[in-house]
């Protein structure tokens, strides 16, 4: 079923070439680039943790009228130049935005980069940044807040869910949702880390996601492959399972 979701969102987002293999380039060997449209992209950094097990990572790099828009730091200050780099080159424009999601290493490593090339950062300065946050810097603090970041595209807060802070950004006219950690993966069979997760804030956040972005075409997660509007379901499927351990626990 995953490879039928794919399938079905890249062709409705109609990309210039089909498949992944086509579309993903190699920026070294821990992190790619892979094409969503014709001005999205996906940044992916697989990172070892301590344990050897790999996670990847997703981000994405917005190409949006004059400016370029940055989701999320590769997990690691090279991998972050990396990416810079290639946006640079590829798009012709550097990185002037960025947004963090919010306050995890897989967020922000690379942020000493972006404070380092003067970037604008959209995060819930309330838990994201704390001491870091600085003047300058653009805040979202209430539930059900929305920010224009730049030509069609869209930061908006939640509410808590994964973590406290975590944000999503909406894409248009592709209707590209980025919903970070907040939303799992197709092939994830449970919620991941939730050491500052909040249950119950979580399902009302993915019910407000989708009353406010009620037909997004392709749904990016923080990890794993991205997929229909159909990961939000399976989200929330994942969250009520999570709450009915949680109660059965002794």
């Amino acid at each position: 079923m995953k490879r039928l979701f794919m399938i079905v969102a890249l062709l409705t987002l109609m990309l210039p070439l089909a498949g992944h293999s086509e579309t993903t380039m190699a920026l070294g060997p821990d992190v790619t680039v892979t094409q969503l449209s014709d001005r999205v992209w996906m940044h992916t950094t697989r990172h070892v943790l301590e344990n050897g097990q790999i996670i990847p990572s997703n981000g994405l790099i917005v190409a949006a009228g004059e400016d370029v828009v940055l989701v999320d730091t590769p997990w690691g200050i090279p991998q972050t130049r990396a990416v810079l780099d290639w946006t640079t080159r590829t798009i012709g424009r550097t990185v002037n935005r960025a947004v963090l999601t919010h306050d995890h290493e897989d967020r922000i490593a690379g942020l000493p980069v972006l404070r380092s090339e003067g970037i604008e950062l959209f995060y819930a300065a309330w838990a994201t940044l704390g001491a870091a946050a600085r003047e300058g810097d653009v805040w979202l603090q209430d539930t059900g807040t929305r920010i224009p970041v730049a030509d069609g595209v869209e930061v908006f807060y939640p509410g808590a869910a994964h973590t406290p802070d975590n944000l999503m950004v909406w894409i248009s006219p592709e209707a590209v949702l980025f919903g970070g950690c907040a939303v799992r993966a197709d092939a994830a069979t449970g919620l991941g880390n939730t050491a500052d997760a909040d249950l119950q804030a979580w399902r009302r956040a993915i019910h407000y996601v989708l009353t406010r972005y009620p037909e997004p075409r392709l749904v990016v997660p923080g990890h794993g492959d991205p997929g229909p509007a159909e990961l939000l379901v399976l989200t929330r499927g994942h969250i009520a399972r999570a709450e009915d351990a949680a109660r059965d626990a002794p």
